[in-house]
């Protein structure tokens, strides 16, 4: 199984401010897990089955809370053992820490990265003393700096004033201070959904910008607003809905669906977010037959292995098949695209022009990538990509293959019908480039 190969400064903004790479350069898409009770709720045993699958299924970041839930400081991990000594963040219990050095170290040598939260969502952090938090935040940085480890700040008690944005800002300047720059820091707002770029924006702590769409029929629109703000910074959507999680009322009646996970993934990734955090209800909480007063109804152990979850690992291959710190999001590639909601197209296109060194793009690009929703015709304006001809396909977000269209001149627009229901990814290359298929099994034997 192919690992990823962690350098000394393991992550920054690449050079345009939108995309991540590794400390040697290369590229690093983040395809996170949503683990918020990990380090809580499981053994070892338990670790290892959760963190190999994740391995397996090529997510690249478990995001997991140092401390979640309301009584976090009174909860006790699955060796009965309390994260602080009488409560107290300036004496953290050294057994609770050794079990998470063990999900830390563990990721790490499977090739995943961990966004450590120091505060998850839902604790208590109203009220505590200023001091305190920075002497716990000083203990975690000093502790993982020199592992595979983001943080991330925020998430407190879903309220956001100027008490917890002191809080916020104290978490993150002591990270900065304490890992010397090395490690990313990003900031998860409280409101659901986010509504933009976060207050923290232009602080020199912050690297990443992680937005929660929850429930939101738009979840492209605060991405939209975030990607146009300045000063850049690499951001996404890091708290979507969860995969089986009971939302009722409104369009997302019932449980959340495979579908609707792409949709949200899709639409924010070619919006211009430099990732996706994948969200399993049931994985969250780690739910098994001992979990009371949740709505969860599968084994964490079971879902593990729900549709999407299985999927989301096609959004990275897709994004990894073009050249990738050039990518920019470009809806003047649509225009007729619809106005519903539920049947929006979302572009994003290579922009072969873009010097990086004044964060403007050029008009045209080598190839485009659109996303579709439902079985509808994609009419797109083929003049913003580069090169006389355009060879086209379909790309299966459910499977990973690709169906070959052919050449087609470039000029004007022209229309595309996906071949099947559900959503479809339109992929356009310029001939010239002799670009790899996207996906596998691609019958390139057709042409129009």
């Amino acid at each position: 199984m192919p690992t990823i190969a962690f350098h000394r400064s393991h992550f920054r903004a690449g050079p345009n401010g939108r995309h991540l790479i590794m400390g040697n350069g290369t590229p690093f898409f983040w395809l996170a897990d949503s683990a918020d009770a990990l380090v809580r709720r499981l053994d070892r045993a338990g670790i290892e089955l959760y963190l190999r699958t994740r391995a397996a299924q090529r997510f690249t970041i478990i995001q997991t809370a140092v401390l979640g839930g309301v009584d976090a400081l009174r909860q006790a991990n699955a060796y009965g053992l309390l994260p602080c000594e009488d409560g107290d963040l300036t004496r953290p219990h050294e057994g609770y820490f050794a079990h998470l050095d063990h999900v830390v170290l563990r990721a790490n040598a499977l090739g995943l990265a961990v966004a450590l939260q120091p505060v998850g969502a839902g604790f208590a952090a109203r009220g505590l003393a200023v001091d305190a938090v920075i002497a716990f935040t000083t203990f975690l940085a000093r502790r993982y700096r020199d592992q595979a480890v983001m943080w991330v700040v925020g998430s407190g008690d879903g309220v956001e004033d100027a008490e917890q944005r002191t809080l916020w800002t104290a978490m993150g300047s002591t990270l900065r201070a304490e890992t010397r720059a090395r490690q990313m820091i990003a900031y998860l707002p409280a409101d659901v959904p986010t509504r933009g770029a976060p207050w923290c924006q232009a602080q020199a702590w912050l690297d990443l910008a992680l937005h929660r769409s929850g429930l939101s029929p738009e979840p492209w629109a605060s991405i939209t607003t975030g990607y146009a703000t300045e000063p850049a910074r690499p951001l996404l959507d890091g708290d979507p809905g969860r995969e089986d999680q009971l939302a009722p009322g409104g369009e997302c009646d019932g449980r959340l669906s495979a579908h609707q996970e792409r949709m949200t993934a899709y639409w924010s990734v070619f919006a211009g977010a430099c990732g996706h955090t994948y969200a399993n209800h049931s994985v969250c909480c780690f739910h098994d037959d001992t979990t009371i007063g949740d709505q969860a109804r599968t084994r964490w152990q079971d879902a593990l292995h729900d549709p999407a979850a299985e999927q989301m690992h096609y959004l990275r291959q897709l994004l990894e098949a073009r050249p990738y710190q050039s990518r920019v999001p470009d809806q003047s590639l649509l225009p007729q695209a619809p106005t519903d909601p539920a049947r929006h197209q979302r572009a994003t296109r290579g922009d072969d022009d873009d010097d990086f060194s004044n964060n403007r793009g050029g008009d045209r690009g080598s190839y485009a990538f659109i996303y579709t929703p439902v079985q509808q015709p994609v009419t797109v304006d083929l003049t913003r990509l580069t090169g006389s001809l355009v060879e086209a396909s379909w790309f299966d977000p459910r499977t990973g293959r690709s169906i070959w269209l052919g050449q087609f001149p470039v000029r004007g627009l022209r229309t595309f019908t996906p071949p099947g229901a559900d959503d479809w990814v339109l992929v356009l290359d310029d001939s010239s480039r002799n670009f790899q298929p996207v996906g596998h099994a691609a019958d390139r034997s057709m042409s129009f």
